[in-house]
């Protein structure tokens, strides 16, 4: 078994994966009518995580989608908003 960290370029197979979930249990329902959100991108207590995870080194802010790249550079530019 590989563990790995997502990046953006996961997404297509997730949303595979996902499709393939909902044909094996018939349930279109819970794995194709309801795509994750990206509300945490809303959450200062994250954002500021990520950034200081990027600059410690430990994310690389290439792996992150656009939506989270630009989240994360209006929070360095205005933290307190």
């Amino acid at each position: 078994m590989e563990i790995k960290i997502l990046s953006k370029e996961d997404v297509n197979q997730l949303q595979e994966l996902n499709r393939l979930f909902a044909e094996a249990f018939d349930d279109d329902e819970n794995y194709q009518n309801f795509p994750p959100s990206d509300s945490y991108l809303n959450n200062n207590k994250y954002l500021s995580y990520l950034v200081d995870k990027i600059s410690t080194g430990e994310v690389d802010p290439e792996i992150l989608t656009v939506a989270e790249q630009d989240c994360v550079a209006n929070f360095i530019r205005n933290p307190k908003a």
